[in-house]
């Protein structure tokens, strides 16, 4: 009878450190390698292979510790994903004239009295749309698939969805892994601004909650950065 008990026991124990070093452990380690070297290639001058970095270990490294499309967000709806890139490049469209016919010289952002950004839109020539599928699948694509994806995923499975907001339940890995998004941009520039990725990395979050998707927040994450490229420097 005690053997049994012993047994179930370390069985159990067995369980949730596994369970706990697959869906809290991991994701951090492989987030810190990722910081460790975005870092040391800032210092040593070598960012352009940043790129390179993010291929392996937000594109490759979870596609092959990460077998789950429900964990990874995979669940993909071609019919919601067009509607969700007509809705978004026509708001943000329509933003960018608006500022176009409004701002006529740079305008400094501040926050707080800092200086984040200088807005001063431009109409983009045709040959920066190649951006466009830059961000896409270089950016956007990578980087929801590590964050939103395998981070979020796995923290959910760890964390569990206590909270419940407007319809769309979240939890705890929704918080970890916006910090987490936030402060793996800071070794390319220490600046103010980067602190606020914290803000557009929860939306993309809430996104893939309410969705059960990476793709919609894969369409805003792109058309947003098209569109901060042509309007802020």
């Amino acid at each position: 009878m005690r053997r049994n008990i012993a047994e179930k026991a370390e069985r159990a124990g067995h369980r949730f450190f596994q369970r706990t070093f697959e869906d809290l452990v991991l994701p951090i380690m492989i987030w810190l390698l990722v910081l460790v070297g975005l870092t040391t290639l800032k210092v040593i001058g070598k960012w352009n292979l940043s790129g390179y970095l993010a291929i392996v270990f937000f594109l490759i490294i979870p596609s092959v510790l990460e077998k789950s499309n429900e964990i990874l967000g995979l669940n993909i709806n071609p019919k919601r994903e067009i509607k969700f890139f007509l809705l978004t490049s026509a708001i943000f469209s329509i933003a960018f004239v608006l500022l176009l016919l409004s701002v006529k010289n740079p305008i400094d952002i501040e926050f707080f009295g800092i200086k984040i950004a200088k807005v001063f839109p431009q109409i983009p020539e045709v040959k920066d749309f190649k951006w466009l599928i830059i961000f896409f699948l270089g950016v956007a694509v990578p980087e929801e698939l590590f964050f939103r994806g395998f981070v979020q995923g796995r923290l959910n499975r760890f964390f569990g969805r206590k909270f419940e907001l407007f319809g769309v339940k979240f939890g705890y890995g929704l918080i970890l892994q916006s910090a987490l998004f936030m402060l793996v941009h800071l070794p390319q520039s220490f600046a103010p601004i980067r602190f606020l990725v914290f803000f557009p990395a929860l939306l993309f979050g809430i996104l893939r909650e309410k969705y059960n998707s990476i793709f919609p927040s894969v369409i805003l994450h792109a058309v947003g950065n098209f569109f901060v490229m042509f309007v802020a420097g």
